[in-house]
């Protein structure tokens, strides 16, 4: 009996959208550019003296995303330019601002969309042979309401 074949798949990150406060990014670092990391387990275990194990559902909406962009990128220019802001901001009247994010794999249907983008960590800088990339690092304080899983190896829903 033959063995069954995977059908063909196609993959292009050049299809891939990130919005930052209504910009789409691009020019990602040489090896790929966006991850996502939620905060925290969707269910937290604790033990009992006498041994039962008891579960817990966690409402942590909490969502970071790693954006890797090449260094002197306009994206790298214009993240580091959203992070000076939100410093200012939180230096003169403790306000983060507002920024949004919009993500979307047309590759998987994923999306992830937040009205709220906070900047928790700003890459160093480095000076080296070649041109090199930046992570910044993001916080969407609500991400995991905002995120719509998509399906591997099913083509997506066109929106």
């Amino acid at each position: 009996m033959p063995t069954p074949k995977a059908a063909a798949r196609s993959y292009s990150f050049a299809q891939v959208v990130c919005v930052v406060n209504g910009v789409t990014l691009s020019d990602y670092g040489s090896d790929g550019g966006i991850s996502f990391e939620p905060q925290s387990d969707e269910v937290e275990s604790q033990l009992s003296a006498d041994g039962l194990v008891n579960y817990s559902a966690n409402h942590d909406r909490r969502m970071r995303a790693t954006i890797t962009v090449m260094a002197h990128s306009f994206a790298a220019q214009y993240l580091d330019a959203r992070y000076r802001a939100q410093k200012r901001n939180l230096e003169s009247d403790g306000s983060l601002g507002g920024e949004t994010f919009f993500f979307f794999n047309p590759a998987t249907g994923e999306k992830i969309a937040s009205g709220n983008l906070v900047f928790v960590t700003i890459p160093s800088y480095s000076v080296e042979k070649s041109e090199g990339e930046r992570d910044f690092v993001v916080e969407l304080p609500y991400g995991r309401d905002g995120e719509q899983p998509g399906t591997l190896g099913v083509p997506p829903v066109r929106i």
